[in-house]
């Protein structure tokens, strides 16, 4: 258990140093601008029957269709295959912060205990929140 956090805490330093030699040769909103947006979502376990909520990113994007990566709240790490169904600023949502939502519905995958020997499989039908900005 150590050594994993110890190769954590030393990749973590690493990502840090990296990040301010990029802050300082660019500006701070360059650097903040290019960097990934969180989404939201919630998936259905049909192993578990139980619903799990989701943080992810999105990996690729084509033609409204996402490949998205993240963890679940159940300690799992998750892929989401995902298509925008809805863009709520389409809808005449007019308030700022609202009208950059875009709901996705789709697939998700996960893996409880991805690198340990006992491993366990789940997947079932997700819904995700994302913003456009």
């Amino acid at each position: 258990m150590r050594e994993k956090l110890s190769y954590i805490l030393v990749a973590v330093v690493l990502a840090l140093s990296v990040w301010v030699g990029l802050c300082r040769a660019e500006g701070i909103g360059d650097i903040i601008a290019k960097l990934p947006v969180t989404n939201a979502g919630v998936y259905y376990n049909l192993n578990e029957k139980n619903l799990e909520f989701t943080s992810t990113f999105k990996a690729i994007g084509h033609s409204g269709f996402n490949l998205n990566v993240g963890y679940a709240s159940s300690e799992s790490l998750v892929g989401n295959i995902s298509y925008e169904i809805l863009k709520l600023e389409k809808l005449g949502i007019e308030l700022p912060i609202l009208k950059e939502i875009i709901v996705d519905a789709g697939w998700t995958a996960g893996w409880r205990r991805a690198f340990d020997s006992q491993a366990e499989f789940s997947s079932g039908p997700s819904i995700t929140l994302k913003w456009s900005w």
